[in-house]
């Protein structure tokens, strides 16, 4: 998998993030101050990723969505379970794959495969 494929998917799975930050937001359900917190976070990196050029390197991209890969994510009504399920799809886009491409060109480069 190129680098670009794995920029696009960690974008696209921050855009779903963001977007189901706002679904949350709209309901009107009252938000507690930590509710408030992580939703802040999800704007201030929606933000960086805003001002990123589209041919950002993979590292760049990852380390803007960072800030929401080790944050505990509140479960306590359907909308932040969809949120809480969107920041996991993001982990394995941000961490899980871009890991295991390096690990396979790795394992190329080497002739082990």
């Amino acid at each position: 998998m190129r680098d670009v494929d794995l920029v696009d998917q960690v974008r696209a799975a921050a855009a779903a993030v963001v977007e189901l930050a706002g679904a949350w937001r709209r309901t009107g359900r009252p938000l507690g101050d930590a509710d408030g917190d992580v939703l802040g976070l999800v704007d201030d990196v929606a933000g960086v990723l805003a001002g990123l050029p589209d041919d950002v390197d993979l590292d760049v991209v990852v380390a803007a969505v960072t800030p929401l890969l080790g944050r505990w994510w509140p479960r306590h009504c359907a909308s932040a379970n969809a949120l809480a399920d969107a920041i996991e799809d993001l982990r394995r886009a941000a961490l899980h794959r871009p890991s295991l491409a390096r690990h396979a060109r790795r394992l190329v480069a080497a002739g082990l495969v």
